[in-house]
This record gives C-alpha cells, sequence and structure tokens, in this order.
C-alpha cells in the first residue's frame, strides 16, 4: 500500500473516532464497518471475531496503562498543534500586510484595477496551490489592512510556557 493510501486512510479513521468523558477514543461498529468497505454487518461481525481470536492466540498483551498513555501522549501532540498555529499566527498576519502594502503601493504608483487583482489572485492561486486565502476578495482585504495600518501590522507575541 502505497504511503498517501494510507494517509488518507488514516485521516479517513481519525474522522470517525469518536471521544468518551474520560479522553478515550473509540469508533462506532457501523462506522468501522463502512469504512472497511463491508456491505453485510454478518461478514463484518465474522471478521471481527476472526480478529479477535487472533489477537487473544498471538499472546501480545496490551498494558493496563496503554489506553491512558496514548490518551496522554495525544492530548500532548494536540496541543502542541495548536501553539504552532498560534505562534505562526503573527507571522501570517505580517505577510497578509505586507502583500496588502505591495498591492496598495502599485495601486497608486501604476493605477492598477480590480482586473489586475483579479489576475494577481488567479497566478498567486496558481504559485501557491496548497496555500488559502489568495482570492480577489482576501486580496483586497489585505490591502484594506496596509492601508488601516501604514505603520505596519500591531501583532501580540506569543508568550511560551
Amino acid at each position: 500500500m502505497k504511503a498517501d493510501q494510507v494517509l488518507s486512510l488514516t485521516e479517513t479513521f481519525e474522522g470517525h473516532a469518536q471521544q468518551a468523558g474520560d479522553g478515550v477514543e473509540y469508533w462506532l461498529a457501523r462506522d468501522l464497518q463502512q469504512l472497511l468497505g463491508y456491505t453485510q454487518w454478518r461478514n463484518f461481525l465474522n471478521s471481527v471475531s476472526k480478529a479477535k481470536t487472533a489477537c487473544e492466540v498471538s499472546g501480545h498483551q496490551v498494558p493496563e496503562s496503554y489506553a491512558t498513555t496514548l490518551q496522554e501522549i495525544k492530548t500532548h501532540l494536540r496541543n502542541a498543534r495548536v501553539r504552532a498555529v498560534l505562534a505562526a499566527n503573527p507571522i501570517v498576519i505580517e505577510a497578509y500586510w505586507q502583500t496588502g502594502k505591495i498591492i496598495l503601493a502599485r495601486q497608486k504608483e501604476a493605477a492598477w484595477g480590480a482586473k489586475v487583482i483579479d489576475r494577481l489572485a488567479a497566478d498567486l492561486r496558481e504559485a501557491f496551490p496548497d496555500m488559502g486565502g489568495l482570492t480577489r476578495r482576501n486580496l483586497f482585504s489585505m490591502r484594506a489592512f496596509a492601508e488601516s495600518f501604514p505603520d505596519g501590522p500591531i501583532v501580540k507575541q506569543l508568550v511560551s510556557h
């Protein structure tokens, strides 16, 4: 199986995860049936039964602390992802302000009109296909942002804990 297929399947399974009040993660059997491609419940149950038997006879025991440890690590990683987004946010704001400043300057110097901004948005989306927010509307918002704050954006730096 290719890495991109594994990643896609993992994201699909993670998207169906449920979480109990104590933080334990689980999946609903009906969701798993569909995700694994079983159209009939009895076939899915048969596979689950075989999987349970294979686990029991394999001799591999999962320590009782495993679920708690897994949840603790997941919580840590989720929190780290949130902190990473928050840390990157001032950089994104600065980039949007710079973009708006450039557009504002060109419109004043060369009398750029809306059609040029349309073309700019299309060319930027082509150059950065994985980056969202490069629409005509957002470019005008970036321009307005730079116009409102001519000395630069005021960005509060994230303080680490």
